[in-house]
C-alpha cells in the first residue's frame, strides 16, 4: 500500500492531516480523540488503546472496540475480549504486556462490521500508531483488520495462521492473521484451533521476560476472565 484509499474523500483527507501531525503516541489519541469529520466519529465516543511497558512491543490490532471497553477504557474487556484473554491466559501470555490497537476507534454498532469508509478514516491514525509504537510484529485479528493493515479483501480462511507484510514508508514488519475472537465463541469447539493460529506467532516473537513468550506468565489467582461463555447461554 502505498497511499491510502479513499484519500479524496474528506473523512479521509481529515483523518490523514490529523495523524501526521502528532509526533509522539499523546498527541496521536488526542488527534484520534477530536477528530470529527465522519459521522460515527462525532456521535460515538473515542476509546484509547492500550499501551504496553515495553519497547518495540508486541501489538495486537483488533476490529473495534466493545461496549465494555468504551466503558472501562481497556480492551478487552467485553466478550469478545474476554475470550481473547482465556487464549492469552491458556497460553500463558500476559495480556497487558501487549500494546492493543484498534484497526476503527468508534464503533458503528454491536453487530455491525465497519465499512470501507470507516476504514479508510481510521487507517491513518493506525498507520501512524504502528509507526509510533515500533512494534517487532503484529496480530492482525479478522477480516477487517487484514483489510485496514493490507487493503485485502479476500476471504481469510486461505491465510489464517499466516503471516502477511506490512510495509508503509519506512515501517516494515509481519502481521500474523488470526481469527477475530467472535468466531471461537460462536463456534465454541474452535477455541483451541483459535490458540494454534495464534501459539506460532507468540513463539517466534513472544520474549520470556516481558511475559510474552508462551508459558512465561500465569494468571492472578482470581483471573479477569468470568466465563464469556456462560454470558450467552453457551457451555464452554
Amino acid at each position: 500500500m502505498e497511499k491510502f484509499h479513499l484519500a479524496e474523500r474528506e473523512p479521509v483527507a481529515v483523518a490523514i492531516d490529523a495523524a501526521a501531525s502528532a509526533t509522539n503516541l499523546d498527541e496521536l489519541y488526542s488527534a484520534i480523540r477530536g477528530y470529527t469529520a465522519h459521522p460515527v466519529a462525532e456521535r460515538e465516543p473515542y476509546t484509547p488503546s492500550q499501551t504496553s511497558p515495553h519497547d518495540n512491543p508486541i501489538m495486537v490490532v483488533s476490529e473495534k472496540p466493545e461496549a465494555e471497553d468504551r466503558e472501562t477504557g481497556k480492551p478487552f474487556s467485553g466478550v469478545y475480549g474476554k475470550i481473547m484473554r482465556r487464549a492469552l491466559e491458556e497460553m500463558g501470555v500476559d495480556p497487558d504486556a501487549l500494546h492493543v490497537a484498534y484497526a476503527v476507534h468508534w464503533a458503528p454498532g454491536a453487530e455491525k462490521a465497519p465499512n470501507n469508509t470507516q476504514i479508510a478514516a481510521s487507517r491513518p491514525f493506525l498507520f501512524r500508531e504502528i509507526e509510533l509504537v515500533k512494534p517487532r510484529a503484529i496480530l492482525a485479528q479478522g477480516r477487517a483488520v487484514i483489510d485496514a493493515l493490507t487493503g485485502y479483501r479476500g476471504h481469510i480462511t486461505p491465510i489464517l495462521g499466516q503471516t502477511l507484510g506490512f510495509k508503509w514508508r519506512e515501517t516494515s514488519l509481519q502481521a500474523h492473521v488470526s481469527w477475530h475472537p467472535a468466531y471461537p465463541l460462536r463456534f465454541t469447539t474452535k477455541h483451541g484451533e483459535f490458540i494454534e493460529q495464534m501459539e506460532p506467532f507468540f513463539e517466534r516473537y513472544g520474549i520470556e521476560a516481558e511475559g510474552t513468550s508462551p508459558g512465561s506468565w500465569s494468571p492472578p489467582e482470581t483471573p479477569f476472565i468470568d466465563k464469556p461463555f456462560d454470558r450467552l447461554g453457551m457451555a464452554a
